[in-house]
C-alpha cells in the first residue's frame, strides 16, 4: 500500500515537473518572440539614424553653400560701393535691402536648421539608451529561466533516478 502512495505521489511530482517544464518552454519562447521585436525595431532605429545622418548631412551642405554664397556677395560688395551704387542708381538701396533680407533669411534658416539636429540627435540617443536597458533586462531574464530550466530538468531526472532505485 506504501509503494502504490510512493507511485501516485511520483505520478503528481512527475506531471506538476512537466507543466512547470511547459511553462519555462512557453515563457522562453515569448522571451525569444520579445527579443526578436527589440532586435527589429534597434534595425529601424539604426535605419532612422542612417536616414538622420544623410538628411543632417545636406543641411550641412546647404548651410555651407548659403555661407559661400554670403561670402562671395560680401566680396563683391563693400560698403564703400553700395554707397556709391546708391549715389549712382535709386534702385540700388531697393536691392541691397532685398540682399540683406536674404541674408538674414538664411542666417535664421541656418539657426532653425542647427536648432532641429540638435533636437533630434538628443531625442535618439534616449531611445537607444532605453532599448538597451530593455535588452539587459530580457537578457537577464533568459539566463534566469534557462538556470531555472536546467535545475527542473536535474529533479526530473533525480526523481526518475529515485523512482527506478526505490521501485525494485
Amino acid at each position: 500500500m506504501a509503494t502504490g502512495q510512493n507511485n501516485d505521489f511520483n505520478t503528481l511530482i512527475m506531471q506538476q515537473l512537466d507543466r512547470i517544464s511547459n511553462q519555462i518552454t512557453t515563457q522562453t519562447s515569448e522571451f525569444s518572440k520579445q527579443t526578436n521585436e527589440l532586435n527589429n525595431e534597434i534595425q529601424y532605429l539604426k535605419k532612422e539614424m542612417a536616414s538622420l545622418g544623410a538628411k543632417f548631412e545636406a543641411k550641412d551642405n546647404t548651410i555651407m553653400s548659403i555661407e559661400s554664397w554670403k561670402n562671395d556677395v560680401s566680396q563683391i560688395l563693400s560698403l564703400s560701393d553700395i554707397s556709391e551704387l546708391k549715389k549712382m542708381k535709386s534702385e540700388v538701396p531697393q536691392t541691397i535691402l532685398k540682399i540683406q533680407n536674404t541674408i538674414q533669411q538664411h542666417t535664421i534658416d541656418i539657426s532653425n536648421i542647427d536648432n532641429d539636429h540638435t533636437h533630434d540627435i538628443a531625442n535618439h540617443h534616449d531611445k537607444f539608451e532605453k532599448l538597451e536597458h530593455e535588452i539587459r533586462d530580457l537578457q537577464d531574464f533568459k539566463t534566469k529561466s534557462f538556470t531555472a530550466f536546467t535545475v527542473l530538468q536535474i529533479i526530473m531526472t533525480l526523481a526518475l533516478f529515485w523512482k527506478e532505485i526505490f521501485s525494485k
